[in-house]
């Protein structure tokens, strides 16, 4: 592990104790009400071809593009256009092991009224941030056969349940060991499901898409932005949650912060263009390699750095609005760093 000094260690978690976060207020609910869809049981339950073909027609009636994106994308059977849709997913259904599957989907997720009411306080503080900001008008929940956790379109949010039943669920230790790495397993948790709904639409509806061919700086700092929205709307979770970490990752980040700076400012990476180091920091994966230390760190530790160097900045700057935080140069924010 990356070494410092005790009285460093302490002076930093004393001067940061004396700067309350920011985030920490409460605002009006905004009305933020959205249709609740779940395609995976009104499939799961369907009994006899008819009654399929209601629910198929159902959806394509009413959610056609992300219905079509459902068959072509995640289940890879055609488009409902296509005259042998309705075959293919009749297949689907009556196979064993999707049969399980939904079983267990709607064993664990009888409802998700915790989750959809979480979504929506969300969206309360995301509108207290940005008034103008869209708002879904549907959310979708389905089995996505593990393609996908969370996609968000223009007026929709998809959520494939499947991905979040635990890496203990019967289903999951079914898959693959390749590509579905024993890391990919544990992160399929219920504790991050409003937390990348949130994320997923921010992400595609709100922020700009991150620019990765940039400086590792910049990046960073795209990042940190997405994350620090991210945390405005979910003031009460877990930072490990919304950092979509677990609590020994998220410690660990903190403890080697300085260090994991250090590294970057000796190296000269910071404002370099590395594909391959900007690979090891943002990308998922069950550690972020190439650093120089002895056991491994948690993945995507540039993001995390982002997400402090942006949080600081703001903590430092309570005149700077969310929406004025989004505007700023990086290099702004990147020197008043402490």
């Amino acid at each position: 592990m990356f070494k410092k000094p005790l009285v460093l260690f302490l002076l930093f978690f004393i001067a940061a104790g004396c700067k309350p976060d920011r985030l920490n207020i409460s605002v009006d609910t905004f009305p933020c009400e959205f249709e609740v869809s779940r395609l995976d049981i009104d499939l799961a339950e369907v009994t006899g071809r008819e009654a399929l073909q209601t629910v198929h027609e159902r959806y394509a009636r009413q959610h056609e593009d992300f219905y079509n994106f459902y068959l072509g994308a995640c289940l890879r059977i055609g488009l409902i256009e296509d005259t042998f849709t309705l075959d293919a997913l009749q297949d689907f259904l009556s196979d064993p092991y999707i049969q399980r599957l939904h079983s267990e989907m709607k064993k664990e997720f009888p409802d998700v009224t915790s989750e959809i009411e979480a979504v929506k306080s969300a969206f309360s503080y995301l509108k207290h941030y940005f008034p103008e900001a869209p708002l879904p008008e549907h959310v979708i929940l389905y089995n996505s056969l593990f393609t996908n956790s969370v996609v968000a379109s223009e007026n929709a949010i998809g959520v494939g349940l499947e991905r979040y039943l635990g890496e203990n669920s019967p289903s999951i230790q079914e898959l693959p060991e390749e590509p579905f790495y024993p890391y990919i397993k544990k992160r399929m948790d219920r504790q991050f499901l409003v937390r990348d709904m949130l994320m997923s639409w921010i992400g595609s509806n709100m922020l700009p898409e991150i620019q990765e061919e940039k400086e590792l700086a910049d990046v960073m700092i795209q990042w940190g932005k997405h994350f620090y929205v991210l945390e405005a709307c979910l003031p009460k979770m877990n930072q490990a949650v919304v950092l979509r970490y677990f609590p020994e990752e998220f410690d660990w980040a903190i403890k080697n912060e300085q260090e994991f700076w250090n590294y970057l400012v000796a190296s000269n990476s910071l404002f370099k263009r590395d594909f391959k180091m900007a690979l090891n920091l943002f990308s998922d994966g069950p550690f972020t390699s190439g650093l120089p230390i002895e056991e491994q760190a948690p993945p995507r530790l540039g993001q995390f750095l982002g997400w402090r160097i942006v949080k600081n900045y703001m903590n430092e700057n309570k005149n700077v609005s969310l929406s004025d935080m989004l505007e700023l140069d990086f290099k702004t924010i990147l020197k008043a760093y402490n």
